[in-house]
């Protein structure tokens, strides 16, 4: 047999497991886009499970949760559930269910929850700051939006969008409209 007999094998098998696990436990097969892929998926709503036989050891198949984009909101590595199991390929199908509702999906959904609610608060900061950078540059005749910033050359500015929501002002004054800048900016310090 040669190396890319056993890469078909190897995928039929997981294909074949995943599709029965999807069958009983109610949730759909994906398809995987890699055309070279050595796994198969199954999802249900916002959960997503991946098979793949271990490198190592071929008689053992390796289950994990997946993250549909947001594994970079999960916490740290010592705050983490386990969302990854090894259950042998040979096992009944109902175990192997069994084992996944057991072993791998409590601490997968907890993590999957949490990534997805962090996923949402910073979609609704960085939403909130581009509402205030196109707001600010709405003040400005010319002025564009890059990098977290508002620009303008006449007058020459840059506003600056820091993380905690205050701004950093940079601009180019005559000594008179700095004056009248900086007398506004004590009256509002009192």
């Amino acid at each position: 047999m040669t190396y890319a007999d056993d890469r078909i094998n190897e995928k039929r098998i997981i294909n074949e497991i995943a599709e029965k696990v999807a069958q009983t436990m109610g949730w759909e097969v994906q398809t995987d886009s890699q055309p070279l892929s050595d796994q198969g998926i199954i999802r249900k709503d916002e959960k997503s499970l991946y098979f793949r036989l271990d490198w190592r050891d071929k008689t053992r198949l390796e289950i994990s949760g997946g993250f549909n984009g947001c594994a970079q909101y999960l916490p740290y590595h010592d705050k983490r559930e386990k969302t990854e199991i090894t259950v042998s390929r040979d096992k009944p199908i109902e175990k192997i269910v069994k084992d996944i509702q057991g072993r791998l999906l409590p601490g997968y959904e907890k993590m999957l929850a949490y990534a997805l609610e962090m996923k949402a608060k910073d979609n609704e900061f960085t939403a909130k700051k581009q509402a205030d950078l196109e707001e600010i540059a709405g003040l400005v005749k010319g002025a564009t939006i890059q990098d977290e910033k508002v620009w303008s050359y006449k007058p020459h500015l840059t506003c600056k969008h820091w993380l905690d929501g205050d701004w950093e002002l940079t601009t180019t004054l005559t000594k008179e409209k700095l004056k009248a800048v900086l007398a506004i900016i004590n009256e509002q310090s009192l």
